[in-house]
């Protein structure tokens, strides 16, 4: 199976203590070697990340999902909420 795709995202930490960052990705199949059910992927996402003291962590991301098919596009959200101890 032919599929191009790739995925970019940048991180910013503008204080020790916060990551920002965000991304992009795309699945692009060769039609030619696909049932007739879907095109294409995209995925793009944001995110954040806190580290307020010591080895604890939190992190809040969204993600919108979208496939195309050849009726349609159809397309979905999540939202995730994260929260840990680093050792």
């Amino acid at each position: 199976m032919k599929d191009r795709g790739g995925w970019a995202q940048i991180n910013v930490r503008p204080d020790p203590r916060l990551i920002v960052g965000g991304g992009c990705g795309v699945a692009d199949p060769d039609d030619a070697d696909l049932p007739a059910n879907r095109r294409r992927n995209v995925a793009c996402e944001g995110h954040v990340i806190v580290r307020p003291g010591g080895a604890v962590f939190a992190g809040l991301e969204f993600r919108r999902l979208s496939t195309s098919h050849p009726a349609g596009t159809v397309r979905n959200n999540h939202l995730n909420l994260a929260t840990g101890f680093e050792f």
